[in-house]
């Protein structure tokens, strides 16, 4: 089973180069690559992806972060400059973010990202096991 991945980022490179590593891996299929939250928000409704890549979001994003944890997908931040020190907040952890990596570092630790990505959707698919076999 593919891990079906949602791309949020302003940067068409930064979408372009995470779509391209991706899509060279089979364990994953890149179901939207979106500019921003607006135009992610329409790719989620029919079928809500298996994990999310945003940006890090800004208020402007909190509608889509919403929406993701209504669906329990789980996210993963790319976070640039001052960003990257900064500690994740729980309000953040509780809409669903699982981790942080440096989008400076996307280029050079690519395989490290991948996997990171495959890590994150494999935990969350065993608790929500876990928890439909507890129910």
């Amino acid at each position: 089973m593919r891990t079906r991945i949602l791309i949020v980022d302003a940067s068409l490179t930064i979408r372009a180069l995470l779509t391209m590593l991706f899509d060279a891996d089979n364990r994953f299929a890149v179901i939207a690559a979106a500019a921003d939250a607006g135009e992610a928000a329409a790719s989620i409704h029919d079928r809500p992806p298996d994990i999310a890549i945003l940006e890090h979001p800004d208020e402007d994003d909190t509608a889509l972060l919403t929406a993701l944890a209504a669906k329990q997908v789980p996210i993963l931040l790319l976070a640039a400059g001052t960003q990257r020190a900064l500690p994740l907040s729980r309000e953040w952890r509780a809409l669903g973010v699982v981790g942080r990596f440096d989008k400076a570092r996307l280029r050079g630790d690519a395989r490290r990202f991948a996997d990171m990505v495959a890590h994150a959707a494999q935990k969350d698919r065993e608790a929500k096991l876990r928890y439909r076999a507890g129910a």
